[in-house]
C-alpha cells in the first residue's frame, strides 16, 4: 500500500512503522535483553494500531487492491502473530529459504551441466 497515493501510501507507510516497532523488539527479545511475555506485552499496541489500519482500509479506501489485500490480512491476522506466542515460528521464512538454497543452487548447476552435456553431444 505504501508505494499507492494519497490516504492508501499513509496507511501503508503507517503499517509499516508499526511493523518496524515489533521486528526491532522481536530481535531484543532474540538478543535475550527480556522475556516472552513482555514481548508480547510490548507488542500488543503496534499490533492493535495494525489492527486499526487494515479494518480503515478494508472500509474506507478506494483503491481496490488496499481494500482487497487489508480485507484478507483481517482474515488471518491472528496468525501473522503467531510467532510471538510460540517458541518454534520465527517471524519470517528466512530460515526456510537459507535451508532450500543449496537444494536449489544444486538443481540449478545440476541442470546447467545437463544442458551443457547435450549441447556437446548435439555439435
Amino acid at each position: 500500500m505504501e508505494q499507492r497515493e494519497g490516504i492508501d501510501a499513509f496507511l501503508g507507510k503507517t503499517s509499516q512503522k508499526e511493523l518496524g516497532k515489533i521486528f526491532a523488539l522481536w530481535h531484543e527479545y532474540k538478543a535475550r535483553k527480556f522475556s516472552r511475555e513482555e514481548l508480547q506485552k510490548s507488542t500488543k499496541d503496534p499490533i492493535e494500531n495494525i489492527r486499526t489500519i487494515l479494518m480503515f482500509a478494508a472500509e474506507k479506501t478506494k483503491v481496490c487492491q488496499s481494500k482487497s489485500l487489508a480485507r484478507n490480512l483481517l482474515k488471518c491476522f491472528s496468525h501473522l502473530w503467531t510467532f510471538l506466542h510460540k517458541e518454534e515460528v520465527e517471524p519470517t521464512n528466512n530460515l526456510a529459504e537459507r535451508a532450500l538454497r543449496s537444494r536449489m543452487i544444486l538443481r540449478c548447476d545440476t541442470q546447467k551441466n545437463f544442458l551443457r552435456k547435450s549441447i556437446d553431444l548435439g555439435s
